[in-house]
């Protein structure tokens, strides 16, 4: 591994450059090791898109050769340094901070690769870092990081970061918007245009008249990503979740008698959010929420179920015994797209309200600064896939533009519905679903002392648990906590015992984790003595959560699931973080 470190002093000469972060908020999150740090991700196509979105180049050839390590004219020729400015005023104490820049390997994804290291002063002066007396590794493959090291969870600071290009390229210089009016009648015209529809199954304007009666209520957002908040700094209170969380208590009674519960994990489906909803959203049935979120519009795409999994994880909230009022929110990417088309019609058919940011703010993205647009990609999207401040701001707005709509009109959402008929409309919908068969009542199976009637486990050479997850910021935490924390690792050297599971149920889906380390290899994974699936970790590459339908049937089956070592990965770690099943 390359690795350079320099305390270079900030440079006044003007060079030429194209900007990843503008006016970029960072905010320092706790890891594991015990460090504070902010990780911009630019590997998987992130960087392409920052020189796109926030350094104007329209041109993709462009984008992709500036960060291609592979072709001769690519990157190494392109890019000749960093510029980098730190600023925190609210933050007098932080006086300079740490910066990586991070290549990461071919072989060994992350212990390999070039690796920069230099101190940033936190004083708004841009920091110069040229590239003329770097040697790059030859393990490197792609540009992975650029990281922050901060002195405590939550510590905010504002950054810029400039790649310095060769003078012949014709690149943007970096114009700044103008400010996003959220009081002008053309901002409350695009947020108007996100309501899909206000809903008829009446279960939204029954929550609004009870907390109005003075009930206290619970309200819940479960989500990928943009849902745990990414983009939004601080993460806790300024993600939309919690910005429309305010909202809904200002305008619908005391903020006391509400209670808030943020269920967001990045890069996962609602295949993922079904597995989850149960036990993070209703805490096993202790825990009944009386208005539900649910934004899974951007994480769908590799759901191997089309929709089917979204759909039972509608029915699971709508079927609550207390007749919550479900809502669908479906987010945008930078690239403008999101699975709107394939979602609003389950929506339509359960009478749900809908809102689609994708309606509000991409038609608008087009057209130019003060002739229509009125808020720019760059101020909307932290990156390809989540929001700004801003970006959240907007979402929030979006949502509770939804009940502004239904406050306005009595005559909206099945005015004064009684439960009895609520109940009735909920089963002629769920007696006919739109995608097909459905996951109704999943239930989990995770490491423990003792399993349900009827589940068998044996271990076999998975004996460890696994400390090193994916871990989210939960409701107004700013740490993160793991997800499936009670969960099965084969360690490195174990032997080759296979895990085995025995069940009798109708569907059997699998949840592992992936992972970038070069200790993680494949596992084989058979149902019933036949190999189904090969679940590769590094698909994903980062350390996160995966879940795979196994079996599926029309009614219940005997089940002997095995995961076992893939050949020729035999020596390396795997991880099981559960089971789901329906019975």
């Amino acid at each position: 591994m390359s690795e350079f470190s320099v305390n270079a002093p900030k440079d006044a000469v003007d060079r030429k450059g194209v900007y990843i972060l503008m006016d970029t908020l960072i905010e320092a999150t706790q890891r594991q090791d015990g460090t504070c740090s902010q990780e911009i991700y630019l590997d998987s196509g992130r960087l392409q898109g920052k020189l796109e979105i926030i350094g104007g180049i329209s041109d993709f050839g462009l984008c992709n050769q500036l960060v291609d390590l592979q072709r001769e004219d690519g990157f190494y020729k392109l890019v000749k340094g960093l510029g980098v400015s730190i600023s925190a005023p609210d933050d007098p104490g932080l006086k300079t901070v740490p910066v990586i820049w991070k290549h990461y390997g071919k072989h060994d994804r992350y212990g390999r690769g070039t690796t920069l290291r230099f101190d940033v002063p936190a004083d708004g002066g841009e920091f110069i870092y040229m590239f003329d007396q770097v040697q790059w590794d030859e393990e490197d493959d792609v540009i992975g990081n650029i990281t922050f090291i901060l002195q405590h969870p939550g510590q905010l600071a504002e950054v810029n970061v400039r790649l310095f290009v060769d003078d012949a390229l014709d690149v943007p210089s970096g114009e700044r918007d103008s400010k996003v009016e959220r009081e002008s009648e053309a901002y409350k015209s695009v947020i108007r245009r996100s309501l899909v529809s206000a809903g008829t199954d009446g279960r939204l304007r029954r929550a609004i008249e009870r907390a109005k009666a003075g009930e206290s209520m619970t309200v819940a957002y479960i989500g990928g990503s943009i849902t745990q908040g990414a983009g939004a700094k601080p993460i806790n209170t300024n993600c939309y979740a919690y910005q429309s969380f305010k909202g809904i208590t200002e305008r619908l009674g005391d903020p006391s008698r509400f209670s808030y519960v943020k269920a967001g994990a990045g890069g996962t489906s609602s295949e993922f959010g079904l597995m989850r909803y149960t036990k993070e959203v209703c805490l096993f049935g202790e825990r009944k929420p009386d208005i539900v979120f649910i934004e899974f519009a951007v994480n769908d795409y590799d759901d191997e179920t089309r929709g089917r999994c979204f759909e039972s994880l509608l029915r699971t909230a709508l079927s609550a015994d207390n007749h919550p009022a479900v809502i669908l929110l479906f987010s945008v990417f930078a690239n403008n797209e999101n699975l709107q088309d394939r979602l609003i019609p389950i929506g339509t058919e359960y009478g749900v309200p809908m809102v689609s940011v994708k309606n509000a703010v991409v038609p608008q993205f087009a057209f130019p600064q003060n002739a229509g647009r009125v808020i720019s990609k760059r101020q909307y999207f932290y990156d390809t896939f989540h929001p700004t401040n801003m970006g959240h701001t907007v979402m929030s707005d979006c949502l509770l533009n939804l009940f502004d709509v239904v406050l306005a009109d009595p005559s909206l959402n099945g005015f004064s519905r009684s439960d009895a008929s609520l109940a009735e409309d909920y089963e002629k919908a769920a007696a006919y679903p739109c995608c097909g068969p459905t996951f109704d009542g999943i239930k989990l199976i995770e490491r423990a002392a003792s399993y349900p009637d009827g589940v068998c486990v044996d271990v076999g050479s998975f004996t460890e648990t696994d400390p090193e997850l994916q871990c989210v910021e939960r409701d107004l935490d700013v740490i993160p906590s793991p997800e499936f924390a009670a969960n099965w690792k084969r360690p490195l050297g174990a032997g080759s015992a296979p895990f085995v599971l025995k069940l009798s149920a109708r569907s059997v889906f699998l949840i592992f984790k992936d992972s970038g380390n070069a200790t993680t290899g494949r596992a084989s994974v058979s149902v019933n003595g036949q190999e189904v699936f090969i679940a590769d970790p590094h698909r994903n590459n980062w350390t996160h959560c995966n879940v795979k339908l196994l079996a599926e049937g029309q009614e219940r089956a005997d089940y002997e699931i095995t995961v076992a070592p893939a050949q020729g990965d035999e020596d390396k770690d795997f991880t099981i973080l559960g089971f789901g099943y329906t019975d």
